[in-house]
């Protein structure tokens, strides 16, 4: 069965005949009043009228090359074709925590400084993944969309620190659920949500977050900023803060074992940017085993085009209508 890809050439198609009788019409009323002026015998030695059969072989040319241009333009499509579905990369968004426990210096340069060199060095070594960034504090901030341009991702990172977010605390949960909202709803590639963070106060929603994401098949890739023994909190004047409740400098622990919690749900793995090794690199390696496995051996059926067939005809026509010679006064005796 016929089908037609493009509604608009079916349109065309179907106002040909009425175009082709216009023309001939046209043409008959053009003869009637030539011959008014003219009549019959004075009209082909005065005017350049072509002959009859040269007049019929360069219209029929135009008029078919037309329709079949017409017919191309439509994208007749029948059959079906078997291919397959090459890989061209993963959709990731990266979710920084910028709270001002990631100020602490207990990896250095400090947890924040750490965390970018590391998307840095992701980022550097991405092939064909489109990216985008989300900030997170008290409240969300989407910086970038899905984008391909990683270097774009990059240089946002440099305003990414703790008065970027004004509302101050770690809510994770939020941060979350506003990076899932930059996947697109079709599911053409794999979908990973790297989160760096410390894992400090996430906030209550952040494990029915993640299995949000896990119902979305959104993996969840964490990266814990900070070290076990922690460090103090400073504030924005260099001095440590105080913790309201014990009265006492504050300090910040990693909270790993949230952050474990958070990627299990969602599918994921937890590393740490405390143990030593190149993080990025891990995360490279498991995401390329995801490319891997992702549309192995995987086909669509799509129908086939056969707009080719009708294109090639119709150029060739209309090439050939305006070869034919054009229109030509015909010599009279004694002239």
């Amino acid at each position: 069965m016929i089908e037609f890809a493009n509604g608009g050439g079916v349109w065309l198609l179907l106002l040909f005949p009425a175009l082709f009788a216009l023309a001939v019409l046209s043409r008959l009323f053009a003869r009637r009043r030539a011959a008014r002026w003219g009549g019959p015998g004075l009209l082909p030695a005065t005017a350049l009228t072509p002959s009859l059969e040269w007049d019929m072989v360069r219209s029929a040319c135009l008029w078919l090359g037309l329709g079949l241009t017409f017919a191309a333009f439509a994208r007749p499509q029948w059959g079906e074709v078997v291919e397959s579905v090459s890989r061209s990369g993963l959709d990731v968004v990266v979710l920084l925590d910028t709270s001002r426990s990631m100020r602490v210096a207990d990896v250095a340069p400090d947890r924040l400084e750490r965390a970018k060199m590391e998307i840095r060095s992701f980022l550097s070594g991405d092939s064909g993944d489109r990216v985008g960034l989300v900030a997170a504090a008290g409240v969300p901030l989407m910086l970038s969309p899905l984008t391909e341009d990683t270097g774009a991702i990059a240089m946002l990172l440099d305003i990414c620190d703790e008065s970027l977010v004004p509302a101050q605390g770690t809510d994770l949960g939020k941060g979350i659920a506003e990076a899932l909202k930059l996947f697109p709803p079709e599911r053409e590639r794999d979908r990973v949500l790297l989160v760096v963070s410390d894992g400090e106060d996430m906030g209550e929603t952040a494990y029915a977050a993640a299995r949000t994401a896990a119902t979305l098949e959104v993996k969840i890739f964490c990266l814990g900023a900070g070290t076990a023994r922690g460090g103090l909190v400073v504030g924005p004047d260099g001095r440590p803060l105080e913790d309201p409740d014990t009265r006492q400098p504050a300090v910040s622990r990693l909270d790993e074992s949230r952050l474990q919690q958070v990627a299990r749900l969602a599918d994921g793995r937890y590393w740490s940017l405390a143990t030593g090794g190149d993080a990025a690199a891990k995360v490279r390696e498991e995401m390329g085993r995801l490319k891997r496995m992702e549309y192995a051996g995987r086909s669509r059926t799509r129908r086939r085009d056969h707009y080719a067939l009708f294109l090639g005809p119709a150029v060739a026509l209309l090439l050939l209508g305006w070869a034919v010679p054009g229109r030509q006064r015909k010599e009279t005796p004694g002239a």
